[in-house]
């Protein structure tokens, strides 16, 4: 099964406000993506306008080497991501970020990340400086250097159906966890954050019990906001 659509609500409470988001996946004969479009509504949660495009490129080896993201309206240029590798490795050994940093600034800022895998650490040496992600024995993702404050779930994780092998090319938008992470976790968080702040997801699975096809959450640092996520997967053929 792979991902292929997510269409996300966000109720602003109180106000009576609604503003949806909707994000298409298109794959290519190989069962990767190739292509992310991301289409929003103002008021009127009907009408949808095409904001943002992804486009993912691979190798021989059907590893992803470059994605570009575009924004449409002004059509610029907001972001570029190129993988190195060594060998014939699936994980990428380092990657070169070009991100505008604000809505203001047009030119793109550039960052080299060079990754170090090992048992249940990744090292990301940024310079001269060194993050270590960390994961426990099952595969999920627990948090940065001595951070450690995420609870998950049994389900496979959701981003997995993307069929891609590492977690820095797509990340599901606005899940509040969905950060760029090396490796993505292999289940789903459920509680992402240090104590009062701490956002809660509610997950629903399919009759199966083998894919989510709803999540839902609130934001406690914008306590007007919360949200509802609807998946939709296709099969490979």
């Amino acid at each position: 099964m792979l991902l292929t659509e997510i269409r996300t609500i966000y109720n602003y409470q109180g106000s009576g406000s609604y503003r949806k988001a909707l994000d298409v996946y298109h794959y290519n004969d190989d069962h990767k993506p190739w292509l992310h479009v991301r289409r929003i509504s103002d008021a009127d949660t009907t009408q949808l306008t095409e904001t943002m495009t992804d486009t993912l490129y691979y190798d021989e080896l059907q590893r992803v080497t470059r994605v570009v993201g575009y924004q449409l309206e002004p059509h610029k240029m907001i972001r570029q991501r190129i993988f190195h590798y060594n060998g014939t490795e699936r994980l990428p050994s380092s990657v070169e970020f070009y991100e505008k940093p604000d809505e203001w600034t047009d030119t793109l800022r550039y960052s080299n990340y060079q990754y170090v895998y090992q048992d249940t650490v990744v090292l990301v040496l940024i310079g001269a400086d060194t993050s270590r992600g960390h994961y426990s024995a099952q595969g999920n993702f627990l948090g940065w250097n001595s951070y450690r404050g995420t609870t998950f779930d049994n389900l496979p994780n959701i981003e997995l159906f993307f069929n891609l092998e590492h977690g820095l090319a797509l990340n599901i938008p606005d899940s509040y966890g969905a950060e760029r992470l090396p490796l993505y976790s292999k289940n789903n968080w459920v509680l992402e954050g240090p104590y009062s702040f701490a956002i809660e997801r509610y997950l629903t699975a399919n009759s199966t019990g083998r894919q989510v096809v709803e999540a839902s959450w609130r934001d406690e640092l914008k306590v007007d906001l919360a949200a509802n996520a609807y998946f939709t997967y296709s099969q490979v053929p």
